[in-house]
């Protein structure tokens, strides 16, 4: 698994975002590929934030055929695109690459 490389003041301010928005659930997905996002349209900044900080201090990783970047945050694992942040558990992830 990565470790962030993030800034401990970027960290807590991380932190605090995520656990203000409310994250929504995906329903179109197998359970095995269930996660949650949030849209930049709704919250902006957050959007921006978390985008900013995938991007300085993710990791890249394939999912399936795309490469994504990806970053570990208190038990999460985060990603972007298009107008989208989304995250999963990291206990989630690690199962699946068990499957």
């Amino acid at each position: 698994m990565h470790d962030t490389l993030l800034p401990s003041e970027l960290y807590s301010s991380l932190l605090n975002l995520c656990n203000a928005v409310e994250w929504r659930k995906t329903t179109t997905y197998p359970p095995h590929l269930e996660h949650e996002y949030i849209l930049s349209e709704k919250y902006p900044e957050s959007f921006q934030l978390l985008s900013n900080a995938i991007d300085q201090y993710g990791y890249e990783e394939s999912f399936y055929s795309k490469i994504y970047r990806y970053l570990n945050l208190d038990g999460f694992r985060y990603w972007h695109f298009d107008t989208l942040v989304n995250r999963e558990t990291l206990e989630k992830y690690n199962a699946r690459k068990e499957m």
